[in-house]
């Protein structure tokens, strides 16, 4: 991964290699699995430009009581994506992200916690131009992370495939799950 070697710690549930030197363009990948009846889990990997990870973290799941569905209402669902999950996740990362993406739409709700922009793999958003690169979009109310966002991903080239990443999250959820790392959380 880097130079220094990785350190894997159950109890953060992250795996985690010493900060990159001079790691360029950091992308950050955000989505959600869903853990069955336990509820959701929210994965979040770091990646340099080629691709290879940086830093991966996770939560334990996420299941809402029915008292907090009744007293949450409508805004249950981005309070958890958004704020729970989302916030929590890249503000305990051990380095920013220049861009975080989701696969979600309602990975959006996490730009409202973030000051990193977001793009979304799907037109749930406002719609946004990167060129070849169809069906992204960003946050409505973030217009100002479309010229940012255009600069880091022409700044990438083609060579950066910005869903694949998504897979390997929703793997590794699987995985670190199923080995019985995921009993604490990060959010």
């Amino acid at each position: 991964m880097t130079e220094s070697s990785t350190i894997i710690t159950p109890s953060t549930q992250e795996i985690a290699p010493a900060r990159p030197k001079g790691k360029g363009l950091v992308l950050g990948f955000f989505t959600l699995s869903q853990d069955g009846p336990s509820g959701w889990v929210a994965g979040y990997l770091l990646t340099n430009v080629q691709g290879r990870p940086l830093e991966f973290r996770l939560t334990s799941p996420v299941q809402p009581t029915k008292v907090q569905q009744i007293l949450y209402g409508p805004t249950l669902d981005s309070y958890l994506v958004g704020e729970l999950m989302g916030k929590n996740l890249i503000e305990k990362a051990s380095f920013p992200a220049d861009i975080v993406l989701t696969d979600l739409p309602l990975g959006l709700e996490v730009r409202r916690h973030s000051d990193v922009p977001l793009l979304l793999l799907g037109d749930s958003g406002r719609p946004i131009d990167l060129g070849a690169r169809k069906g992204f979009s960003i946050h409505p109310e973030f217009v100002q992370d479309e010229i940012v966002i255009q600069q880091l991903v022409e700044g990438a080239g083609q060579r950066v495939d910005l869903s694949e990443p998504f897979t390997r999250i929703r793997e590794a959820i699987l995985e670190t799950r199923r080995m019985g790392m995921g009993n604490r959380s990060v959010a």
